[in-house]
């Protein structure tokens, strides 16, 4: 029996201390800030078409930056804020038995839990939801049979949703951006439970078996953006408890299985013939984990506090399959209170004629299980509430040692990944020769992206990989 307990603290990032630098030290130079007249003049080629003339005209190198001098000013250009430095933490504790149940061969159970605390979040503090302010979300329909034929002058408009968006910070000067900081607010957990059967190196057989399940939750894990299947920000930066969920690095079942098989080596009386069939071995190994979690993402500003990044879908209890659909808004005649949709709501391109109109959404294709959230309309989904495709993987060796002399030995292998060229369309990488960008897909997990939503065949599902291999030791 063996346990133990520990806490390991982690370092914080240089770089969330250099980007949030004050305005009075650094400001990131862009051609928007630059054509606003932030810096002084705008330069001439922001008055023309597509900003032709800018390497002309010096691109970015004459502008000339001057730090604020007075509070307005630098207010009206704070774009961050450095948090106070808290050292992300873990605990850990850990209990296993192991007992011997043959010889050469035991069985170990092991339990392994986690809790880690002030965990960086991107947050943008300069956020707010006009749900926040008081506004009433724009109902979703699944069908064109839902749509109820009349509204009343009362229902809700997401030209009065659009009214209330603003930069929660505006009134004190706050007007220049989102205000982003790297807050020391994130926490996980970790649970897990396995089981190993070893059977130790014995009649030339080695074996180890494990399976592993286990459960992760945490409220922030993409905050590096090194995903683009889950956001990097909260839905909502002043609303964390809404983000607790299954983590991006869930893992629920995990097996793994590993062996070395050193074949007998023959007692032929010819020495050609005993050389040739002896020193051979068989080894491999068998994966398989389940997909981790993706976020099923709306891809428009669902709640109106100018950023797009988390606003999430929502769940159509109904629905079937992992399908999704956008939306289109329904409206109301202004002098019957008739309910349409097409003509007169939308244009041609779909673009809103009167968000004064917009009474509410109707999903495109009726029974999918994920609707998109327009605008002012309110997500009921989760984060990382869909599984990502699984995978499991057979990878051997044939190896051939040789003894040349007493000194030098000479070992010829061929070495198979994925063995039975089984296509595993996961987030992850397979093999150590396999770098997949997979977890880089856009459209994957978005629902503005048409046929791409929840496809896996956009990823690179990996092939058999064989490697030659000749080694001389001496």
């Amino acid at each position: 029996m063996r346990g133990g307990a520990g806490v390991a603290y982690d370092v914080i990032p240089w770089n969330f201390y250099t980007n949030a630098n004050p305005v009075q030290l650094q400001v990131v130079l862009t051609p928007g800030a630059a054509c606003l007249g932030t810096f002084g003049a705008p330069p001439a080629w922001c008055s023309t078409p597509n900003g032709s003339g800018f390497l002309a005209d010096g691109g970015m190198q004459n502008i000339v930056f001057t730090p604020p001098t007075t509070q307005a000013a630098a207010r009206a250009q704070t774009a961050n804020q450095m948090a106070d430095a808290q050292a992300p933490k873990v605990f850990t504790w850990s209990l296993s038995v192991q007992r011997e149940i043959v010889k050469n061969t035991s069985l170990e159970v092991r339990y392994l839990g986690t809790r880690a605390l002030e965990l960086p979040v991107q947050l943008q503090l300069n956020s707010i939801s006009p749900f926040e302010l008081g506004a009433q979300p724009l109902p979703t329909y699944f069908s064109q049979a839902d749509i109820p034929a009349t509204a009343p002058a009362t229902a809700p408009t997401l030209q009065q949703f659009l009214a209330l968006r603003t930069r929660r910070y505006a009134a004190q000067g706050f007007t220049g951006g989102v205000i982003t900081e790297e807050a020391p607010v994130g926490d996980s957990t970790y649970h897990g439970g396995a089981v190993e059967l070893l059977h130790r190196f014995s009649h030339g057989l080695q074996l180890r078996a494990n399976y592993t399940y286990s459960k992760t939750m945490d409220n922030s894990t993409n905050d590096l953006n090194t995903s683009a299947v889950n956001p990097r920000r909260p839905q909502d930066s002043f609303n964390l408890r809404d983000e607790w969920a299954r983590s991006a690095l869930d893992v629920t079942h995990k097996v793994a299985l590993t062996w070395l098989y050193d074949l007998p080596n023959p007692s032929w009386s010819n020495r050609f013939a005993r050389g040739a069939g002896s020193g051979w071995e068989w080894t491999g190994s068998y994966l398989f984990q389940s997909g981790q979690p993706i976020t099923v993402q709306s891809g428009v500003d669902s709640n109106g506090n100018l950023d797009a990044a988390g606003d999430r879908a929502i769940f159509n209890p109904q629905g079937t399959g992992l399908t999704g659909t956008t939306v289109t808004p329904v409206c109301r005649n202004a002098s019957t209170g008739a309910t349409f949709t097409g003509a007169g709501c939308v244009s041609a391109s779909g673009a809103v004629v009167n968000s004064g109109l917009v009474v509410g959404y109707v999903a495109n294709t009726p029974n999918t299980r994920f609707v998109q959230a327009g605008v002012g309309a309110l997500s009921n989904l989760g984060r990382d509430t869909v599984n990502s495709p699984y995978f499991n993987i057979w990878n051997m060796s044939i190896i051939k040692n040789n003894h040349v002399t007493e000194r030098f030995g000479l070992q010829l292998r061929v070495d198979a990944y994925d063995v039975f060229n089984h296509r595993n369309f996961t987030l992850g990488n397979l093999s150590v020769f396999q770098v997949t960008t997979n977890s880089l897909s856009q459209g994957y997990a978005n629902l503005n992206a048409g046929s791409a939503f929840l496809n896996q065949s956009l990823f690179n599902g990996g092939s058999r990989t064989v490697q030659l291999g000749l080694k001389l030791t001496y």
